[in-house]
């Protein structure tokens, strides 16, 4: 009996933590809804001067809400922005970049809409394609058509349409997610040495047998998630990573990492060899120029 009660209290003390490691390396993803617009389209006749388009933007990031994610409101940020004092309303071709960059969210989708209304019922089709905010990687889509109904309730020809594949959308947004946390973000390093510069790649600038590069190698894959950072080589000029792994969230902190930390303690580094270096970022690539 004594035998019986120990293994039964071995398990019960097991089961929360067989939970916890099966789901360790799930990490829900944070999401954002999009309009999406056409080349020369404004924005605005979306969010202030579509309300049927509006209705059906709120009703997907509703149908995320109601299955648990954490979502950002893409709407609630444009009218926060429009009413800025600063915020110039003839010039807004970056403002949903300028958003999605800084909404915090994971995952922006972007969803299509397009609203049908026929004397044989009305009808929505949402195709939605979901994309990594951080590196701009295509994680996933899905389209979905309502099929005609005589009402006037977009909202509910939205929610018949984003039901449709649901499962097997969420499941491969899910699916690609995980791999991104498991095995990091993959972004591309670009270094360069100015034309006037009195540095190559193939100085030793330590007086230790290493050039340059082979310093900027090492560095890498110590500093690389996973130590993953891969390159097709270089000249005494340049030198490329086209995938370097950065990790998800900061090991340290466990606040979401992103590809500006990762450039600052790089080029920290560079500083402390005794370079002059200058950077641009553009989406998921790094460049780095020394001077």
């Amino acid at each position: 009996m004594k035998q019986i009660i120990k293994l039964s209290l071995i398990l019960v003390f097991l089961s929360p933590l067989l939970s916890f490691a099966q789901n360790v390396n799930t990490v829900q993803p944070s999401i954002m809804v999009v309009p999406f617009t056409k080349e020369g389209e404004d924005i605005r006749e979306i969010i202030e001067g579509d309300v049927n388009k509006r209705t059906v933007l709120t009703a997907i990031k509703e149908a995320f809400d109601s299955r648990g994610f954490s979502t950002y409101d893409f709407i609630g940020k444009y009218k926060a922005i429009s009413n800025q004092a600063a915020f110039n309303r003839n010039n807004q071709a970056d403002i949903t970049s300028d958003i999605i960059a800084n909404s915090g969210a994971d995952i922006y989708i972007v969803a299509e809409i397009e609203i049908l209304k026929r004397s044989d019922g009305n009808s929505v089709n949402i195709i939605l394609n979901a994309y990594d905010t951080y590196t701009g990687v295509s994680l996933a889509n899905k389209t979905g058509n309502s099929g005609k109904f005589y009402t006037d309730n977009y909202s509910k020809l939205a929610d018949v349409a984003i039901k449709k594949n649901m499962d097997t959308f969420l499941n491969t947004l899910q699916s690609k997610f995980n791999d991104i946390v498991n095995n990091g973000r993959s972004i591309r390093i670009e270094i360069g040495v100015d034309d006037g510069s009195d540095v190559t790649l193939d100085d030793d600038i330590k007086n230790n047998g290493d050039f340059l590069s082979d310093l900027i190698m090492d560095w890498m894959e110590k500093n690389a998630y996973k130590n993953y950072a891969h390159s097709p080589g270089g000249n005494d000029k340049s030198l490329i990573f086209d995938d370097v792994r950065i990790p998800v969230f900061d090991p340290q902190t466990h606040k979401n990492y992103n590809i500006r930390t990762f450039a600052n303690s790089f080029r920290k580094y560079l500083s402390s060899l005794g370079l002059t270096v200058k950077q641009n970022i553009n989406g998921s690539q790094l460049y780095i120029s020394i001077q």
